[in-house]
Formats: C-alpha cells, structure tokens, sequence
C-alpha cells in the first residue's frame, strides 16, 4: 500500500480529534495530535513563566522545548522534556491560554517544522487548523470539518465534567 499523508482540519471541537485517532487505528497509521503540541507549548511557556510572553522572548527561549508522542496500549502519552504532561494539557487553565498562545509565530514555524518532518517519514494522520492549508499542503487526503458553535462548546463542556471538571457553558463558549 502507497503512503500517504492525512489532513483533518476544522475548528475547535468540531470532531478532528476523534475522527483522525479514528482512522488512524483503523488504517494502522500514526496518529500526530497536532493540537496537543500547541497545549505542550503552552504548559512549557507556564513551567518558564512565559504565559504573558512577547514573540522575541518566546523566540529566544523556543529552542528549548522538547515535545515528543509515545504510545502506550491504546492511549498516546505526550512529553515535555521527558515529563508526561498527557493529562495536565486539558486542564482549563491551559485551555484559557493554548489560542493566543499558538498565535505566536515564532511558535507555530517551530511546531510546523516538526509536524512537517513527521509527515515525510511516517504514515500519519494529523488534525488541527491550518494543516491542510498551511502545514502539509501536498497531503494526498484532505478533511475539513464543521459543526455549530453551540454543539461544539456543548462538546467541550460535556469533556470537561467526564473529567470530573465543573465548568459553565459560558466559560467554554468565552474560551473559544
């Protein structure tokens, strides 16, 4: 069989997550959870006081972040410099940040690098915004998905109290 690279792209909670780990088991492809990079990086900006960085001091300390997947039965485990931070990325005040945070440039040419390189040497299946478009443009598959406002942030919501997290609709529909 022919590798080839698949793009899942869409807003947030509108079913990338769960579609691309989808078909990525089912296909025996690696799944790359994009997404759960740009949460990496904001759990690293906060483990270095940077939450309120600029561009130039995030692009001086960028070469510093080690983000790396392993996968354990079922569930993929992601790394920041060797600590597992799988769970500690969903926590809400992360989510408050990771959408301003992944604005910064200097961060998303560094992510993009990696995600890129992934794509060249790995059957993969990735989800985020941009990756079509942006990220593997040459992707021989591409997915866009869509659903309301409201169903996604009922979504999230939904995530958040199965994690034992009690957080109001309004709170979700602000973060965003």
């Amino acid at each position: 069989m022919k590798k080839i690279t698949i793009a899942i792209d869409g807003g947030a909670w509108t079913g990338k997550w769960t579609t691309a780990k989808w078909v990525a088991t089912t296909l025996w492809y690696t799944y790359v959870d994009t997404g759960a990079m740009y949460r990496a990086a904001t759990v690293w900006l906060r483990n270095e006081g940077l939450l309120r960085a600029s561009e130039a001091q995030i692009a001086a300390k960028i070469h510093t972040l080690r983000i790396s997947f392993w996968k354990e039965d079922q569930e993929w485990l992601i790394f920041l410099c060797w600590e597992d931070i799988t769970h500690e990325i969903r926590l809400p005040e992360i989510n408050e940040h990771v959408a301003r945070i992944s604005a910064f440039l200097t961060l998303r040419n560094y992510l993009r690098a990696q995600q890129r390189e992934l794509a060249q040497w790995w059957w993969v299946v990735m989800d985020w915004r941009d990756m079509w478009s942006v990220v593997v443009p040459n992707a021989e598959l591409k997915v866009f998905l869509h659903c309301s406002f409201k169903e996604r942030a009922k979504r999230r919501q939904a995530e958040m109290r199965a994690k034992g997290i009690e957080i109001s609709l309004e709170i979700v529909e602000k973060n965003l």
